[in-house]
């Protein structure tokens, strides 16, 4: 049974979706697809997806983002500007199943490949996905992580008090806006089960990045505004946040009074916890500074280790500060198996992410595929259509 064949979802196998994306945000929704089952034709430029460049570090001379991105798909390069290539997308586009296009606002309906292509295949699910989203001033602007994330809020509330706004440390728009599409997909799929029609969608990294500040603009919603707190939690709760041990860092949250009186207990201050400086949620709130100084000048005086191990004995909400290296250790992560790496073939083996859950308690179901080279699949795709195919199959090299 092939890596395909092993993670395929009833209703997702035998998809067949034409991803006109570049880069992150497309692509992760992509992949996820792949993942799941579906058969996954990426157009791209006769140059190549941009994020084929991305580097270093390179594995086997490509981009380890676009290997991780692109895993399972298969690749036709095509000019768009070309009538025949244009021809050829489109003929896809009508047999499909699902489209993802990451194009901005406009720029796909001025080569005839918009949404209004539902009009000509009403069971096809049309995902649109685009910086600042399909309406507004900034519509037609390109958008990416790294502005969006300024630009939406997230830089203004990460990094330290009395620092400048920080960016956070992985693409959280890119990514969140793939998983987003994902859902609205998988949502018109099943809505094209009962009632035959598919329909299109579409999103954004704006309208992703301020979907996953919920909990942050609670407080603004109230009359607060958000402010950058380092490590310190949002919630209006104490303690949830970093503190250095003897050796290093640790984080601890127990803002709950039973994890308030485990943690006064662990640390040998039992008459911490009806002190009325702190004895409540509240009063270590408005307490803060003060409350937080005696907890760390306790938890100064042994190593990280020791810490963590006596807290964890006590029922304290604690734990380290991992690097990937040591993630990659973890007997945690180990017994999830969500750490994986490729067999190795064309490229040399590489590690990648799997996805966040188990399906029919079945833990190990790998997607050990690799990524398409540029324009692989152009002659097979192009010899399926010209034989008039219905539904165009995996190529081969898919199924490795």
């Amino acid at each position: 049974m092939s890596a395909l064949e092993a993670n395929a979802i009833e209703g997702v196998e035998g998809l067949l979706v034409v991803e006109l994306a570049e880069g992150i945000a497309g692509p992760f929704c992509g992949v996820m697809l792949a993942e799941m089952g579906a058969r996954v034709i990426k157009i791209e430029p006769p140059d190549g997806d941009w994020s084929r460049t991305t580097g270093p570090p390179w594995v086997s001379g490509e981009s380890p983002l676009f290997l991780e991105m692109n895993r399972g798909k298969e690749s036709f390069a095509v000019d768009l500007r070309s009538e025949d290539g244009l021809a050829a997308v489109r003929a896809l586009m009508l047999k499909a199943d699902v489209v993802i296009q990451g194009y901005r606002p406009g720029v796909a309906d001025r080569y005839g490949l918009g949404p209004a292509i539902v009009g000509e295949n009403e069971r096809l699910v049309y995902c649109s996905i685009s910086g600042y989203g399909n309406r507004g001033p900034r519509r037609e602007q390109p958008g990416s992580d790294t502005i969006l994330q300024g630009y939406a809020g997230v830089m203004s509330v990460t990094g330290e008090p009395d620092g400048p706004p920080m960016r956070v440390g992985t693409a959280l728009a890119d990514t969140s806006c793939g998983v987003y599409a994902l859902t609205s997909i998988l949502a018109l799929l099943l809505r094209r089960t009962q009632t035959g029609r598919g329909g299109e969608v579409d999103t954004s990294l704006l309208e992703s990045l301020m979907h996953l500040q919920t909990t942050t603009f609670a407080s603004f919603a109230a009359g607060k505004m958000p402010e950058r707190l380092g490590t310190r939690t949002s919630l209006s709760a104490v303690p949830a946040e970093l503190f250095r041990t003897g050796d290093g860092y640790i984080m601890v949250s127990c803002h709950g009074a039973r994890q308030w009186r485990r943690l006064c207990t662990t640390l040998g201050h039992p008459e911490w916890i009806e002190d009325p400086r702190m004895a409540s949620n509240e009063s270590r709130v408005t307490n803060h500074d003060e409350v937080v100084a005696l907890l760390g000048e306790a938890l100064s005086e042994d190593s990280s280790e020791a810490w963590l191990e006596r807290l964890e004995e006590g029922g304290v909400n604690a734990g380290p500060i991992q690097t990937f290296e040591q993630l990659a250790e973890d007997p945690q992560m180990q017994a999830l198996r969500q750490l994986r790496r490729t067999p190795g073939g064309r490229y040399e083996s590489f590690g990648y992410v799997s996805p966040p859950f188990t399906i029919d308690n079945v833990p190990d179901k790998a997607f050990d595929v690799e990524p398409p080279a540029l324009g692989e699949h152009t002659d097979a795709i192009l010899a399926e259509l010209e034989s008039g195919a219905t539904r165009p199959t995996r190529s081969p090299r898919s199924s490795r």
